[in-house]
């Protein structure tokens, strides 16, 4: 049995196995001196708790963000809908409003 075949060998014993090729230098100098120094060289860990901290940063569907965004989104809406609009009261006490053109194009 040739060296490739014991190696193939072993990965297909080892199902909680993963390789993964076309990693950055590095980004792969950083990821294992930090696994070596937080989780004692065990990758397999410092891949679950990246994993883990990812899932709770963005939750599955992530609605809580798109729900942040909309709120955003409408409060500068009315920011800009404020810019836009001038008030002027006349002689009489009735007050106009006026839109505000656009200088900047």
């Amino acid at each position: 049995m040739t060296e490739i075949d014991e190696i193939r060998q072993k990965l297909l014993e080892n199902k909680s196995a993963l390789r993964i090729a076309r990693i950055p230098q590095k980004v792969k100098e950083e990821f294992t001196a930090w696994a070596d120094k937080e989780f004692c060289s065990d990758w397999g860990m410092a891949l679950k708790w990246l994993w883990d901290f990812y899932k709770g940063i963005m939750p599955e569907g992530h609605e809580e963000i798109y729900a942040r965004l909309d709120m955003l989104e409408a409060k500068i809406a009315k920011l800009e809908e404020k810019k836009e609009t001038k008030h002027i009261r006349t002689v009489t006490g009735k007050i106009l409003k006026i839109k505000r053109r656009d200088t900047d194009g």
